[in-house]
């Protein structure tokens, strides 16, 4: 798998680089609003708890219907699905 051929400091660098809009949260409190902040918090979340998961390949309740990748696959969809309703607040 690709996730255990990148060394770890690639990851970790992946990781950072996803928080990187920290630096910017009073701008886009003050530009967005809370709601808005607080979905993109919850979608980096998600989107960071998803990939530990997948990086440590744990749970796997059921592993050949539901296991760590599809736990993966959840969050992530979870994280876009808060993204894109944090941008509809916006432009709406």
């Amino acid at each position: 798998m690709l996730a255990d051929r990148a060394p770890l400091g690639r990851r970790a660098l992946y990781l950072l680089l996803g928080w990187v809009a920290v630096w910017y949260t009073a701008t886009i409190l003050h530009n967005a609003g809370v709601t808005a902040l607080v979905l993109l918090f919850v979608g980096g979340a998600l989107y960071s708890i998803g990939g530990i998961l997948y990086a440590v390949r744990w749970p796997d309740p059921w592993p050949s219907t539901f296991g760590y990748h599809e736990f993966f696959h959840a969050c992530t969809a979870v994280a876009a699905i808060c993204h894109y309703i944090a941008m509809w607040f916006v432009v709406f």
